[in-house]
């Protein structure tokens, strides 16, 4: 399988296919494998500048799902526009009020191989005790018991679709009468308990 092409950011360090070490310069082209090219992605160390090869780290059956309309176009996603849904095998549910990090979509994407769902952390300072209504955590609060826990930003979301998340969808929907969606949703969490990662609030950049 062919490599694709990034652009190191900082050192990096490899091994070439004859086993000796090379170190990588920040600036410097190179060709690496897909996994690889996904692990300097996510740590921010390198980044892909072409659009065809940031298709080509991009898991098959993906598509992103857009809560509205604004015209971006991801190295030839399908794109749908509306709530959020899983319509997707791997579905990226994005709404436009965060910045997406477009090199980390084929992170996101690619985490979905081993979980069912990745979502980041809203603010680490921010808990489930400090948004919506009286009535709203108290509700929570009765199914979770405790509400000194995080906040998900539900902005973005990387999800698999498989039995779980697909209840999980229709849970949080029900869930969803009025109140904070983000305490709906941990109210869905803790109902489905899906296999959920928790990615880290820099992910979502206001």
């Amino acid at each position: 399988m062919a490599g694709v092409w990034v652009r190191a950011k900082t050192i990096v360090r490899t091994t070439d296919k004859h086993g000796r070490s090379i170190a990588y310069q920040p600036g410097d082209w190179f060709e690496c494998g897909r996994h690889d090219a996904r692990n300097w992605l996510a740590q921010a160390q390198c980044e892909i500048i072409n659009p065809d090869t940031q298709l080509k780290v991009i898991p098959p059956q993906s598509g992103m799902v857009c809560t509205r309309d604004v015209g971006l176009a991801y190295a030839g996603l399908p794109v749908t526009i509306g709530p959020p849904a899983v319509e997707y095998h791997k579905t990226l549910i994005w709404n436009p009020d965060v910045i997406l990090n477009q090199n980390l979509v084929p992170v996101g994407l690619g985490l979905l191989e081993h979980w069912e769902l990745a979502v980041p952390i809203s603010d680490y300072n921010l808990l489930a005790d400090n948004i919506g209504s009286d009535d709203d955590r108290a509700k929570t609060k009765a199914l979770v018991h405790d509400l000194r826990i995080p906040v998900y930003d539900i902005r973005l979301m990387y999800v698999r679709k498989c039995i779980a998340t697909d209840e999980l969808f229709a849970v949080w929907e029900q869930e969803q009468q009025g109140g904070d969606d983000r305490l709906a949703f941990i109210r869905a969490l803790y109902q489905v308990k899906p296999y959920i990662l928790a990615l880290p609030s820099i992910w979502c950049e206001k």
